[in-house]
């Protein structure tokens, strides 16, 4: 039989050797690869903390860190004779300084089949730290399929002055988020092999880069957790905007943050999970599951561990989130009276009375505020006498200044500590306040982006717990009061009405510091400039200041005549 492949057989072929080329195009565009390669670095080689051109809808772009001097670095290129603006450069010794940086430069690529003539576009940023991780394989491919994949590196994170904060090994990168993984701008955790206090935030082995991809803005997490701290919620992440490069590419700005876990330098309370893992054999999650069902108390699972410490009163973080659909895909849980769902998340893995502990005070806490007179009926407790009070006024209205989007829904966290410093949850710290003051909305929640109205507080979510609280007449009090105390000061400085704090900025000055790094970002995120929702918040970096500080004007005229201080 003749095995020859026939027309039909070539054709297929031929189709999908295009196919695989058009395949390939689109990756080198969508993953900023370009064809001619130049690259800058302090020896010209192609180290770790080089910076190589990008190529970006078509044109070339060199994204520069704001914190080096192009005299110190050196051109590095791959082709046989490189000409920019005129003038031979020779490999590894040309000073960066040859490009003219916020204008285009004329390059010259010399081939042995000719020259090539192209036009790059030379940016430099603003004076942020700097952070340059090298993942082992070399690309992001494995990481961006799926957020349980991982990745071995090197990390390098220099302050705004060029001095290195850290350089060493990556246990792992990965991505993080629900929604946000499939974001083109990703948000990724890092854990060092050992821990490290980068750029004066502590000393810990994981770390937060968040992308920000839906604010266009570039700076609501950044000012709303520094509002929570203003206002005293203890525990607030730390932050510093930098600029990230992963494999010698820009990747844009990122806010570095602190992880929300218990630790010496996060939350400082004891570690739970740790005592209970040194008193046991085997690892905590191959224990065997027990899932129990209480009428009066709700569902939960915990873990049957047979050892554990004599005091499980602390050591105790806690997310309230609506969606109980992550009761399955996480190891403790437990799931209300109210169908709320409360992901435990240290102990990651909770023994029996652990759990049966824990959630025995959260479902004491929704049984109170459910109530008339806010005490829970089985046991006469007053809300208040099972979570802190403060941090619950100071946590709602962090939440119903900025119009939260995610209030209610998801990252509100509680914590716990042994009885020996408090009986009492604490709420807070805060997390993921990127989605605030009007900047995003799905068709089903455009209320949002009205600076007028209630959020968290809404009537129409009759089973979340803000809601309930706002209805007790003494929480109700004590937001007017701590509104006009502490938050209309806050929204002042935003507004730059009031002077600035070493904890609280305003907008503006949020905004020059990352001034020149947004021009980059709308060219390197071009999506940012027509956001797939509800609102159109500007299409530069200006335009969205503007934005975010007439909603905040707005929102405050609303809020001083909805909470008219008592007389």
């Amino acid at each position: 039989m003749d095995k020859r492949p026939g027309k039909k057989s070539w054709r297929m072929r031929i189709l999908t050797g295009i196919l695989i080329l058009f395949g390939c195009t689109l990756a080198m565009l969508t993953t900023g690869y370009a064809a001619q390669m130049i690259w800058i670095s302090p020896t010209g080689e192609m180290t770790d903390d080089a910076i190589k051109l990008m190529e970006i809808e078509k044109k070339l772009y060199f994204f520069l860190p704001g914190n080096i001097d192009l005299n110190d670095y050196k051109i590095g290129f791959d082709s046989l004779t490189l000409k920019i603006n005129g003038t031979d450069v020779v490999q590894g010794e040309t000073s960066a300084s040859l490009l003219h940086t916020g204008k285009a430069n004329t390059v010259v690529f010399g081939y042995k089949t000719g020259k090539n003539k192209k036009s790059v576009t030379a940016m430099q940023g603003s004076e942020l730290p700097v952070m340059y991780i090298t993942t082992e394989s070399g690309g992001l491919r494995e990481i961006h399929k799926k957020k349980e994949n991982k990745e071995k590196g090197t990390m390098a994170l220099y302050d705004t002055d060029g001095k290195t904060v850290f350089s060493g090994n990556l246990k792992h990168i990965k991505m993080r988020g629900n929604m946000s993984v499939y974001f083109t701008k990703k948000n990724y955790i890092i854990k060092l092999e050992s821990g490290a206090n980068l750029l004066g935030m502590g000393k810990a082995k994981k770390w937060i880069l968040l992308g920000n991809h839906l604010d266009k803005s570039l700076v609501r997490n950044q000012l709303n957790f520094d509002m929570a701290r203003y206002a005293g919620l203890p525990y607030t992440p730390d932050c510093r905007q930098i600029s990230l490069y992963i494999n010698n590419e820009y990747m844009g700005t990122y806010l570095l943050t602190e992880r929300v876990e218990i630790d010496d330098d996060r939350v400082d309370i004891r570690d739970l999970e740790k005592e209970t893992e040194k008193m046991n054999e085997k690892p905590l999650e191959s224990y065997p599951v027990t899932e129990r069902r209480d009428a009066a108390r709700g569902t939960y699972k915990g873990y049957q561990i047979p050892n554990e410490p004599e005091d499980i009163t602390g050591g105790y973080l806690i997310e309230f989130e609506h969606n109980s659909d992550h009761y399955g895909e996480t190891p403790t849980a437990y799931y209300t009276r109210h169908k709320m769902f409360l992901a435990i998340h240290s102990p990651e893995y909770c023994s029996e009375k652990q759990i049966a502990y824990i959630t025995g005070l959260m479902q004491s806490f929704e049984n109170a505020i459910f109530s008339e007179d806010g005490r829970d009926p089985e046991t006469g407790k007053h809300y208040s006498d099972i979570v802190d009070f403060d941090s619950l006024v100071n946590k709602y209205l962090i939440n119903e200044v900025s119009r939260n989007y995610d209030a209610n829904m998801s990252s509100e966290y509680f914590y716990k500590p042994d009885d020996s410093v408090s009986t009492k949850v604490f709420a807070g710290p805060v997390w993921d306040m990127d989605n605030t003051y009007g900047d995003y909305a799905r068709p089903d929640n455009k209320f949002v982006l009205n600076p007028s109205g209630m959020t968290a507080s809404k009537g129409g979510y009759i089973d979340y717990w803000w809601p309930a609280l706002y209805l007790q007449s003494d929480f109700y009090r004590a937001v007017v009061s701590r509104y006009h105390e502490t938050f209309v000061p806050a929204m002042e400085i935003l507004l730059g009405k009031r002077e600035e704090t070493e904890t609280l900025k305003s907008i503006d000055t949020y905004a020059a510091a990352i001034e020149k790094n947004a021009e980059m970002e709308f060219i390197l995120y071009p999506g940012l400039k027509y956001k797939r929702n509800e609102v159109q918040t500007g299409k530069n970096l200006k335009e969205n200041i503007k934005y975010l500080k007439d909603y905040i004007t707005k929102r405050m005229q609303f809020l001083n005549e909805t909470w008219m201080p008592e007389e």
